[in-house]
């Protein structure tokens, strides 16, 4: 026998969206639908937020929206709300900031200052610390990995020489089959974020194997980075193109790094005779 639900009333709410954590690290960089979400528990910190905002944290996000104006009688309807009792209503876009950290430690803090729109979700990028991209004893990562400390040389300012690239930004494009008449090349990309420290371990997990007869892949490494950055979390913006130093001599600042690269092991970046890798302003 069907069973017939008398709906009193109808309670609506509208989200005015989400802040989407994805794990920057975890698929093509230029592609978000391939990055997964960062669904381990994060602290995150509102600094900047209008006053009725309320939120909820979620795995994998944190769902956004504002008390309603007036009673709360208001935003309760009689019966089964119609379609157009339902409709989200228009939404002026307000300020959101803050920092999202990782109590774990697997990944890099994260500082954002947006606009809240009403769009379904803002995905706001978080990368590996160098713990969070450790690989497990016993397992390996097929691609390999590339670690180093990006330090600040022949920068022009004595007080920035010397000093950690925190939170610096590394892309690196590893060409898999080199372009020919008739095909562009086929390039995949994988990121990396330095820590406080300057610090870095880029895991090249989705590299393939190496053809058969060919020695080496190359690629191009890239960076961009703030100065004066604080140890306590990046800014929010002002990371600028950095020029990086060559690993052989003679040592050069370009704004890439080519490098060769063959799958498997781990690999130490530094600069030709330095135990760091230079970097300064473009």
């Amino acid at each position: 026998m069907d069973t017939k639900v008398q709906v009193l009333e109808t309670n609506i709410l509208h989200a005015d969206g989400a802040l989407l954590w994805l794990d920057a690290t975890s698929g093509d960089p230029d592609d978000p639908e391939t990055l997964a979400p960062v669904r381990e528990p994060l602290a995150v910190t509102l600094s900047t937020y209008p006053r009725d905002l309320r939120w909820r944290a979620k795995p994998g996000q944190l769902v956004l929206w504002r008390r309603p104006a007036g009673p709360p009688a208001a935003s309760i309807v009689d019966g089964v709300a119609s379609e157009a009792e339902r409709a989200r209503p228009a939404l002026t876009p307000y300020r959101v900031a803050g920092t999202a950290a990782d109590p774990a430690g697997r990944f890099n803090p994260l500082a954002f200052d947006l606009d809240i729109t009403g769009d379904a979700g803002q995905p706001l990028l978080l990368y590996r610390s160098p713990v969070g991209a450790m690989v497990p004893a016993g397992n390996t990562v097929t691609g390999g990995v590339l670690v180093g400390r990006l330090v600040f040389e022949q920068t022009g300012d004595p007080a920035l020489d010397g000093t950690p690239a925190r939170w610096a930004r590394l892309r690196l494009d590893v060409t898999l089959v080199p372009a020919d008449g008739d095909n562009p090349a086929q390039v995949r990309a994988f990121v990396a974020q330095a820590d406080a420290h300057g610090d870095f371990r880029l895991l090249l997990s989705r590299l393939p194997a190496l053809p058969d007869g060919v020695p080496s892949y190359t690629a191009s490494l890239s960076a961009t980075a703030p100065t004066g950055a604080a140890p306590e979390a990046p800014p929010a913006a002002g990371f600028a193109a950095m020029r990086l130093g060559s690993t052989r001599a003679p040592f050069a600042l370009a704004a890439a790094l080519a490098l060769d690269l063959v799958p498997g092991g781990v690999a130490r970046l530094d600069s030709a005779a330095r135990t760091h890798l230079a970097v300064a302003p473009a």
